[in-house]
C-alpha cells in the first residue's frame, strides 16, 4: 500500500498488463468503480449498470473526487486498485446525503 495523502491510501488489486497505456493529465478515462463505506456497506457499483464514469484526469484539484485525482495519474489501464480516503479527499465533513454519512471514510474500488 502507498500512502498518496494523509488520509489517502491506494492498494493494487489487480496490477496492469505490462503494456498498457498509462493514464495522462488530461485524459478522459472510463471508470468503473464501487463506493463502499468503512462499514462494508455497499453504496454504488458502476458495473451493476454497465455504466462506467468519465473522469478528466488531473494532476491538481479537477472535476472528480480529491482522491482521484491523486491515484488516476498513477494508474494504467486496466489496472484496479483499492483507494482508502477520508473526509477531506472524499465527500468532506458534509458527506453526501442521505447514502454518505457527514465525515466518512470511503473506499473506492
Amino acid at each position: 500500500a502507498v500512502r498518496l495523502a494523509d488520509d489517502v491510501i491506494v492498494r493494487v488489486l489487480r496490477p496492469p498488463l505490462p503494456t498498457a497505456r498509462q493514464v495522462r493529465p488530461g485524459n478522459i478515462a472510463k471508470v468503473h468503480f464501487k463506493t463502499i463505506l468503512s462499514n462494508g456497506t455497499l453504496i454504488h457499483d458502476s458495473r451493476e449498470n454497465d455504466a462506467p464514469l468519465e473522469v478528466h484526469v488531473c494532476l491538481e484539484p479537477c472535476d472528480s473526487i480529491p482522491a482521484w485525482d491523486l491515484a488516476l495519474p498513477l494508474m494504467r489501464v486496466g489496472q484496479v486498485v483499492q483507494l482508502r480516503s477520508g473526509p477531506e479527499h472524499a465527500f468532506g465533513a458534509e458527506g453526501a446525503p442521505p447514502l454518505i454519512p457527514p465525515a466518512a471514510t470511503i473506499d473506492f474500488e
